[in-house]
């Protein structure tokens, strides 16, 4: 043992050239996350995250991207096919289907946006309290819960959607009132391991 530490110290090289590639690699794990180096490994959510982000980017630059106005009529270029002009052709009135997809992208994100938002605050805020308290509350915000979840959702959005009026901020609240029961029971089950 003497021996070895009186060797290693008159040749320190060695030893510096064992352990730097360890320490690097040990800075370089401490540098990141956990949760990042998890999630770069899952292939899934990265390709899911890459499609998000490419449609989030699609609805932000919709006027660059389309090269056309979406509600513009042309009757005499009704339902053509496929052109440089029209990449994805026109419909039966002369639109341009491509600006209509690249404008119609804004629409989707920001309902989904605002719809998940909506209803993670509210099951963020129902699922705490209930997990918190637990006993009566628990029990009626998880009868509630249950309750909600049993209704198809789409038949009460169309039914909402028709009976207030076709606004997108009707969509917005309809998908946001009815999508929390999920988010709900997953942090109630979170609150109560942590209880």
């Amino acid at each position: 043992m003497g021996h070895q530490l009186a060797t290693s110290r008159n040749a320190p090289g060695l030893i510096e050239a064992d352990v730097a590639p360890a320490l690097q690699k040990l800075v370089r794990q401490r540098s990141q996350p956990r949760e990042w180096q998890r999630f770069r490994r899952h292939r899934p959510a990265l390709v899911g995250s890459v499609l998000l982000l490419l449609m989030i980017a699609v609805a932000v630059m919709a006027p660059i991207l389309s090269g056309a106005d979406p509600n513009r009529i042309d009757l005499a270029s009704a339902a053509a096919p496929p052109s440089w002009g029209h990449p994805l052709g026109t419909d039966r009135v002369g639109r341009d289907v491509w600006a209509r997809l690249v404008y119609a992208s804004r629409v989707s994100v920001s309902v989904g946006m605002v719809a998940v938002s909506i209803y993670v605050v509210i099951g963020v805020i129902l699922g705490s309290i209930s997990g918190y308290f637990g006993g009566l509350v628990d029990d009626i915000v998880q009868r509630l819960t249950e309750t909600v979840m049993t209704f198809p959702s789409l038949i009460i959005i169309i039914t909402v959607v028709s009976l207030v009026g076709p606004s997108i901020y009707n969509v917005f609240l309809a998908i946001g009132l009815l999508g929390w029961p999920g988010v709900c029971r997953l942090v109630r089950a979170e609150v109560l391991s942590l209880r």
